[in-house]
């Protein structure tokens, strides 16, 4: 166990996860160490997701024959009956959970516990609100590979923006209005003051407007005087 954890842990300082983009001394955080078990994992054979229609491709019609797996589109199936994601990140989630389903009573209890509270009638204020803002929440990952080759559009930046906004709007909400979700125990912990930081870095630098407009990475005035007088005298 031992060499098997150091073997990850030189791994980690490898591919420096999380400080791609920090000096090469910072190592690797390491924020807590959980014990994995596979008492509660379950594998499932490919002809009982079949049999139990939990996903079911079906070609789309606007497609020619010669169109790869790619161009097909979720037929009726469990996961497309219990799909309601407003956001890429919550649809790739969810579809993760059902292709690795778990034995773990807990896990399954948070996870009912969060679907049953947002989906009762009382809590519609809630869910919505929850629903607008995941709808502007987009995966982070393409976005910091294209950061790190330096080929960020104007659309990149907004929409790292409006990420970190809604993620701590949605964070901050939970935590007001008192809402205890096992489920999001984790989540909740990463939106921080950090991401409110970002959020309005990249507001107070970015001019989304003319960028929109010129379809180009446009400067704030006031950001550097020599950068205003170059555009703008």
């Amino acid at each position: 166990m031992v060499r098997a954890f150091g073997a990850l842990l030189k791994y980690l300082d490898a591919v420096r996860l999380g400080v791609e983009f920090e000096d090469y001394n910072v190592k690797t955080p390491i924020i807590r160490i959980r014990t994995f078990t596979i008492e509660h994992m379950l594998e499932m054979h490919e002809t009982t997701f079949s049999a139990l229609c939990i996903f079911q491709k079906q070609e789309s019609p606007s497609v020619s024959a010669a169109s790869t797996s790619q161009s097909r589109r979720e037929g009726i199936s469990l996961f497309r009956m219990c799909d309601r994601c407003c956001s890429r990140p919550g649809k790739v989630l969810l579809r993760r959970w059902f292709e690795c389903p778990t034995m773990d009573c807990d896990v399954l209890k948070n996870r009912l516990n969060a679907v049953e509270f947002f989906a009762q009638e009382c809590n519609l204020v809630a869910a919505n609100f929850v629903r607008k803002r995941l709808k502007s929440i987009c995966s982070p990952k393409g976005i910091l590979k294209r950061a790190q080759g330096g080929q960020l559009t104007a659309k990149d930046w907004r929409k790292l923006c409006l990420t970190c906004r809604s993620a701590f709007e949605i964070s901050e909400y939970i935590k007001l209005r008192g809402l205890k979700f096992d489920l999001l125990t984790d989540d909740v912990r990463c939106f921080d003051e950090d991401i409110v930081r970002l959020a309005a870095v990249i507001a107070e630098i970015v001019n989304f407007e003319e960028a929109e407009i010129e379809n180009r990475f446009v400067v704030n005035r006031g950001v550097d005087h020599h950068l205003d007088e170059r555009i703008y005298h």
